[in-house]
């Protein structure tokens, strides 16, 4: 099995950086790391980071693509997981990505993410989310 980095660009995240650094804290078996790359955050996000066990890098450029390159630079995982900073993932995500990509077949892989508000969950959005994963490839110049 190989070893996973867990990185998260980070820019003005303090309200939600803290709940999912406590959930990876926890994984079972636990991620080789977790990277936090700040895009220049204003607010208390470093101090926030700063509370966990994690390897806290400021980017010298804003700019998520920018900052998920300056943690992809200096992950020492076999395998890198990218992260928004609101994410919460299950306890068992360090194992699910490597019995995945232990397949030689598999390259990549990706959530169906379920988006969440303050007060109700966005079905249309996690649906819509879900159903471009299918349907965006078919579409010129879509990502």
């Amino acid at each position: 099995m190989g070893s996973v980095s867990i990185i998260i660009p980070a820019l003005n995240e303090e309200r939600s950086l803290g709940r999912t650094l406590r959930c990876l804290s926890i994984l079972s078996p636990a991620a080789r790391e977790v990277i936090v790359v700040d895009g220049g955050s204003t607010d208390q996000t470093l101090a926030v980071a700063e509370q966990f066990d994690v390897r806290l890098i400021e980017a010298d450029q804003p700019g998520r693509s920018r900052q998920m390159n300056t943690g992809a630079k200096v992950a020492t995982g076999d395998y890198l997981c990218f992260l928004h900073a609101d994410t919460l993932v299950p306890d068992d995500l360090v194992s699910l990505i490597e019995t995945t990509l232990a397949d030689p077949a598999i390259a990549c892989g990706g959530f169906i993410s379920l988006m969440t508000g303050p007060q109700q969950t966005r079905w249309l959005t996690s649906l819509h989310n879900c159903a471009k994963t299918y349907y965006a490839p078919l579409i010129p110049n879509s990502r």
